[in-house]
């Protein structure tokens, strides 16, 4: 007898494979459990595909510790534990994949887009184009960040200020000498309009990617109960 369960697997992506874009990585992902022991569970059509869904993408360029993605599986054919299926798993994974956790979802859990609501950035930025405390207090002060933000739908100006939860500057070149290192806490979801590339753009004054040495990292998630 069949036993639905959703298996939650959590992920990192660092180093040359930030620079792949989210459907690569998801393919990378399903070929890589394909190949291992776990009993995934398909849909039924003329093409099924694998039962899986993914968390918030991180964008082409961004790197992060805390990525997700829900699995249905059969649990009346698991063979191992999660624990077994994770180092299975990762000796399929390109470096810069890594797998962190396994974890077997009660019944009535909550799917990854209901939880996530928050995103903990950071971002290393060359001292030429970090800003100081005084211009941080200042941008922090508006009442609205207006920025355009582009998509298929065009251009449409947004205020990106309720989406800013925390910004701070955690280090200004102490432990890295010629970087700061800031702290970002924004909503992230659907109804959410900012992201960190519209945020240093409206801070800094020019696309991030057009900063030699600008990283931005992301490292943690978070749902209204708190860390994911």
């Amino acid at each position: 007898m069949m036993l639905k369960r959703t298996l939650r697997i959590k992920y990192s992506k660092n180093g040359l494979l930030r620079f792949i874009g989210h459907l690569d990585t998801t393919r990378l992902l399903t070929r890589a459990i394909a190949r291992s022991s776990i009993p995934e569970l398909y849909n039924r059509g003329f093409s099924p595909h694998m039962q899986v869904s993914y968390g918030p993408p991180l964008p082409l360029g961004v790197s992060g510790d805390c990525e997700y993605l829900d699995l249905l599986i059969d649990e009346a054919e698991a063979m191992h534990t999660p624990n077994e299926w994770k180092n299975e798993l990762q000796r399929y994974m390109p470096d810069g994949l890594g797998i962190q956790e396994l974890q077997l979802m009660d019944e009535n859990a909550p799917s990854l887009a209901e939880s996530i609501d928050r995103a903990r950035y950071e971002i290393t930025i060359p001292r030429d184009f970090a800003p100081s405390n005084e211009k941080l207090a200042r941008f922090l002060q508006k009442e609205n960040i207006q920025v355009e933000k582009y998509s298929k739908r065009g251009v449409k100006t947004v205020d990106i200020r309720p989406d800013i939860q925390c910004f701070k500057i955690l280090d200004t070149g102490v432990e890295k000498p010629g970087l700061s290192v800031c702290k970002i806490i924004m909503k992230i979801g659907q109804s959410a309009s900012a992201t960190p590339a519209l945020l240093l753009k409206a801070l800094l004054g020019c696309d991030w990617h057009r900063m030699p040495g600008l990283r931005i990292h992301r490292s943690e998630l978070y749902s209204s109960a708190g860390l994911l």
